[in-house]
């Protein structure tokens, strides 16, 4: 058997069903592997969110609206809408997220996975697109 938890503090039912499963194993050996990884920054998730606006308004510029972007991607029908840092988010930045982290929520990331989903929407976006940005340092 094999079982991960995502544990915090405040994960109760995790801590209970981690508790239950390991009083049923009593007559069994078990091997606990323990990582632990620090959540993205509250500098961090300002710079995500300033990088997806910086992005929507990087990609507008340049021409691509969000159908052209995605059409680039799968079949979409043909209007136009503008990016706006909630479709960066949605449509670019979640799905890469979820490809490279498997969370769905970029408050569950850790520091490293902020910049590992950067680092592979940027160069996404640079290749395809020809639309580069670096990873805001902070918001103003």
């Amino acid at each position: 058997m094999k079982k991960t938890y995502e544990l915090s503090p405040a994960s109760q039912n995790q801590w209970d069903e981690l508790t239950k499963d390991l009083a049923s194993l009593e007559s069994h050996n078990v091997k606990v592997t323990l990582e632990v990884s620090k959540r993205r920054t509250l500098t961090q998730n300002s710079a995500i969110h300033k990088y997806c606006e910086l992005l929507a308004a990087a990609l507008s510029d340049s021409g691509y609206d969000m159908v052209r972007t995605l059409r680039i991607l799968r079949k979409t029908p043909d209007i136009e809408l503008q990016w706006t840092m909630e479709s960066v988010k949605e449509y670019l930045w979640r799905p890469v997220q979820v490809a490279t982290t498997e969370k769905q929520s970029s408050s569950k990331l850790d520091r490293a996975e902020v910049s590992r989903v950067y680092e592979e929407l940027n160069k996404y976006t640079a290749n395809k697109l020809g639309v580069s940005l670096p990873f805001p340092s902070n918001r103003p």
